[in-house]
């Protein structure tokens, strides 16, 4: 029963603690999540938002006065390849910059990209 068990209390406040339960991971990394999508001023509601298929690659690309920002979603149980991006994008979580116009994807893999 996916999403419908009914914890204890105390229990999941533990687990949510605890950085090596496969809940606290889930959280943390969901905080993180929401920690950096508060700082890309491109995914402002008031934004433009276009959208694109790449294969099995969805993307995203919104912006917002001079920021932009690519969500980049390999659908595939492959490894995917985007080329053709602006230069000078980085990923939003590892701030490590594109190479070549390019972001290589892993199956089912997703990156966030200003």
């Amino acid at each position: 029963r996916i999403n419908r068990a009914k914890g204890d209390y105390a229990q999941l406040k533990a687990e949510l603690a605890d950085s090596g339960s496969l809940r606290g991971r889930v959280f943390s990394q969901y905080k993180r999540m929401l920690e950096i999508r508060g700082g890309l001023p491109a995914l402002s509601p008031f934004g433009d938002a276009a959208y694109d298929c790449h294969g099995p690659v969805f993307e995203i690309k919104r912006t917002h006065g001079d920021q932009t920002f690519y969500a980049l979603h390999n659908f595939s149980d492959q490894s995917q390849s985007v080329d053709d991006l602006p230069a000078g994008l980085v990923d939003a979580f590892t701030a490590e910059p594109l190479r070549d116009h390019q972001c290589q994807l892993g199956p089912f893999e997703f990156r966030w990209l200003r």
